[in-house]
């Protein structure tokens, strides 16, 4: 229904799919019209209703779903929208966060280092010698740097390491910097599908709900064990990490409801 005239073409999403041709990246309806044309110097995708482009010798800006420009290309580098936040690497100041108006509402920082988008009105901050923290919309700090890592927020929890660089565990922390599922796990990755994935030493891989009890696992039949999506997980079965294998899904209480032949 569209003919094969594209270097790349991506998957349609909201009507509308990321193709390059030999002048750049833009958007087609699915005529193979085009949306927005093709003229951006990297691939680019929407969120919260903008999306971060690049301009070859003009830097990064934000167009809107027409392609209009709302933010003007003007920076080094440029991240999604996030709770009306994104992060923008500011020329010649680092990393800072602007708004959609693009007005600087958190400068960049001297006294900590950036490294996540907000979610849930918090972002993960670093500080030298101290560890990590919450920032809040404005910069201001909601926890205090204590914890040896944060990761995502997904679903209102993030994974949190408590302890050092030679012995941490793993466990999820809420927005107020609460330990809601106790560290004890050797890794945890964010919430899909309210379940957490974590890893037990010696015992492999389980999912853990947000009151802490583990309600899949220890899980030791599968090599590789993904997180939740759509309410199935994939797994890969292999006797060796080395040797061919084959892939199935759990659902959410555990079972095998199809494996590969």
């Amino acid at each position: 229904v569209i003919p094969a005239q594209f270097a790349e073409a991506g998957q349609f999403r909201d009507g509308a799919a990321l193709v390059r041709t030999s002048t750049g990246y833009g958007l087609i309806d699915r005529t193979g019209k085009f949306q927005i044309e093709p003229k951006f110097e990297r691939p680019f995708g929407f969120r919260e209703g903008l999306s971060a482009v690049l301009v070859y010798k003009q830097g990064y800006g934000y167009i809107d779903r027409s392609g209009r420009f709302v933010i003007e290309p003007q920076y080094n580098f440029a991240y999604d929208f996030s709770d009306g936040r994104a992060r923008v690497q500011v020329k010649g100041r680092g990393y800072g966060y602007i708004d959609k108006s693009n007005k600087l509402v958190i400068e960049p920082p001297t006294d900590y280092k950036l490294s996540a988008d907000f979610s849930g009105g918090v972002a993960p901050v670093n500080v030298t010698g101290k560890g990590w923290g919450l920032i809040d919309l404005q910069g201001k700090f909601a926890v205090e740097p204590q914890f040896f890592s944060i990761g995502k927020f997904s679903e209102g929890l993030a994974p949190v390491a408590v302890g050092d660089f030679q012995k941490h565990r793993w466990g999820y922390m809420d927005s107020k910097g609460r330990v809601v599922v106790p560290a004890e796990y050797d890794k945890a990755e964010p919430f899909s599908g309210g379940l957490g994935l974590v890893r037990m030493s010696g015992k492999g891989v389980g999912f853990v709900n947000a009151a802490g009890k583990l309600v899949i696992g220890p899980l030791t039949d599968y090599h590789n064990v993904d997180s939740f999506k759509d309410g199935l997980a994939r797994v890969w079965f292999s006797q060796r990490a080395d040797e061919r294998g084959i892939w199935g899904y759990l659902d959410t209480k555990g079972k095998l409801v199809w494996r590969g032949q």
